[in-house]
């Protein structure tokens, strides 16, 4: 199993690589000269950031359910899902403000692609960090029923992450790098 989810990593990766790659000449030849002439500017997308305030609001529901209801290693049961749920937003959030590559474009079907299993992965964990505080103090019995059905529902969503996880951050190292690049490239051609 541990073989099979490090070859769709590598494989995911790759994609993501390869398209990044391919869709940088066609950037270069979509963006406008002249950002005056248009009125348009290569921003970026402002529908992750409702998304990233959603999975916010996630977040404080999560530590009130820890502080408030949430019992001995239950609590701790909440706080371990919770760290992985905060991992999964912060990549969702920083590659959907990185990644800024134009419409209709094999690079922006992959961003899609990679977004969208980010942020249902992240929404799945953090749903599951609060259904854990409805375990009982021991963290073995079942304590307030509605909020253990949420962590059973959630689970198999929530394992998603598990692949997401690295393949957000082999994506968002290679778009730190990119831009990294595409600053010193820019940097020597106005020293030349």
């Amino acid at each position: 199993m541990l073989v099979f989810a490090a070859l769709v990593i590598v494989a995911m990766s790759l994609g993501v690589f390869l398209s990044l790659r391919k869709t940088k000449h066609v950037a270069r030849e979509l963006e406008p000269k002249n950002v005056a002439e248009t009125g348009q500017q290569n921003t970026p997308s402002r529908s992750v950031l409702p998304f990233a305030m959603g999975g916010g609001a996630l977040v404080a529901a999560t530590v009130l359910v820890a502080v408030f209801v949430a019992e001995g290693e239950a609590r701790g049961h909440v706080f371990f899902h919770l760290v992985f749920g905060v991992a999964l937003l912060l990549l969702f959030t920083a590659v959907g403000l990185m990644w800024r590559d134009p419409a209709n474009t094999a690079s922006s079907t992959g961003r899609t692609v990679l977004l969208f299993g980010l942020w249902i992965s992240a929404a799945g964990t953090l749903l599951e960090s609060i259904g854990a505080g409805g375990y009982d103090a021991l963290n073995q019995k079942t304590r307030i029923e509605w909020l253990t059905a949420i962590h059973g529902i959630t689970t198999p969503i929530a394992s998603i992450g598990l692949l997401m996880i690295p393949l957000g951050g082999i994506t968002l190292a290679i778009l730190v790098l990119r831009t990294l690049l595409a600053h010193r490239g820019r940097k020597a051609q106005a020293d030349r």
